[in-house]
């Protein structure tokens, strides 16, 4: 089958799922071709990347704004070369700012359009579900909700598993335990993410430092280098800096989690580690997003439970007091294990589906019918 699928991701937590995708693509049919725009996992993966992910790396709006005529150029550039090597099929990953427009270009060139990773048309802007549903061929959403409000519009979807299962080897950590005066720092992938974050984490830390024998992990982001790190932790801080790819051993092992709000509070979730959700953005791109965002919490643990089990610290909110209180709180032991119990609630909500299995399935499944 020497068909040619084209891949789009833009983001670091979608490389990762694009990554296992391709290596499963790759391993059942190795004549297909891979092309596309990825990042660092799915160009070791197998992707041909003829774009970078890494040139698409902002937050936010008014971040976005900045960042505009570099998006545009790069948009034209995809379009250009989606003309020229017309793809069997386009998988778009997330990113639905960018990877709409790119729906839209595919579409009009009769390239069939599969999207992984939904876009979160449940949470914000409902009214993309008919552009959802004009442009897209099928959506495999990787949370049971989302596939039960696309049905509602009649979207064509289906869920295809979470990928954090297959990714995470549980087996591996459960015999490792967990420390109790140690916390893990997790600031982001996104350098606006560090900047506005981790002042806020080292300080916080300091202060525990002084009433406690605290211990204190940061897990690095591949793309964010060591000295935008270290600008802004105390050379005092008892503080360790591990690279990400030993992020699962770090929170088998921690007690508890500092992160910003992304796909790294799932992760904590379900390696069962409570965790404080925060989140800083432009003052103008937090006001546009409260008029838009419609959803009771921003960490993906608590929308999928239907409670805030962790607690979230958005804007002024992200201060040292609350979150030590927050700390305070799950020092107690009966809270800290009435939490560990909701959070074991989320691997069955999820269930057991294969989800780079599934999706690669039916991409083949569809290539096949082409012949």
């Amino acid at each position: 089958m020497g068909k040619t699928i084209w891949i789009n991701c833009c983001e670091p937590s979608a490389d990762v799922y694009a990554s296992q995708l391709i290596t499963w693509l790759k391993t059942h049919h190795p004549q297909i071709n891979i092309i596309g725009m990825g990042g660092e996992l799915s160009r070791k993966a197998g992707l041909k990347a003829l774009f970078r992910a890494e040139e698409l790396s902002v937050m936010g709006f008014t971040e976005v704004f900045s960042a505009l005529p570099r998006i545009l150029k790069l948009l034209r550039d995809i379009k250009q070369s989606l003309k020229k090597t017309r793809p069997d099929l386009i998988l778009l990953l997330d990113a639905p700012d960018f990877n709409f427009r790119l729906a839209k270009y595919a579409w009009h060139l009769n390239i069939p359009v599969f999207y992984y990773i939904a876009p979160q048309v449940w949470a914000w802007r409902k009214n993309r579900v008919h552009f959802l549903k004009k442009y897209i061929k099928k959506i495999f959403c990787i949370f049971p909700f989302e596939e039960d409000f696309l049905k509602q519009y009649k979207v064509n979807t289906s869920y295809v598993g979470n990928p954090l299962l297959d990714i995470i080897d549980f087996n591996s950590f459960k015999n490792i335990t967990r420390e109790k005066n140690k916390i893990l720092l997790l600031p982001g992938s996104r350098y606006k993410e560090v900047h506005s974050l981790l002042p806020l984490f080292n300080e916080v830390c300091l202060n525990l430092q002084q009433k406690k024998n605290y211990q204190f992990t940061l897990i690095k982001a591949d793309n964010i280098d060591l000295k935008t790190i270290t600008q802004y932790l105390n050379p005092q801080l008892n503080c360790k800096i591990v690279e990400r790819k030993y992020r699962y051993q770090e929170m088998a092992s921690s007690y508890l989690a500092l992160a910003a709000s992304g796909t790294v509070t799932l992760e904590c979730a379900l390696m069962q580690l409570p965790t404080i959700i925060t989140y800083k953005v432009s003052s103008l791109t937090y006001l546009v997003g409260k008029l838009l965002i419609d959803v009771p919490a921003i960490g993906m643990p608590n929308l999928i439970l239907k409670e805030k089990i962790f607690p979230e610290y958005i804007q002024k909110e992200a201060n040292v007091e609350n979150i030590l209180q927050s700390i305070n709180l799950w020092e107690q032991e009966k809270t800290y294990n009435n939490t560990i119990l909701k959070l074991k609630e989320i691997k069955t909500i999820l269930g057991n589906k294969k989800a780079s299995q599934s999706v690669g399935e039916e991409l083949l499944s569809f290539l096949e019918q082409l012949n």
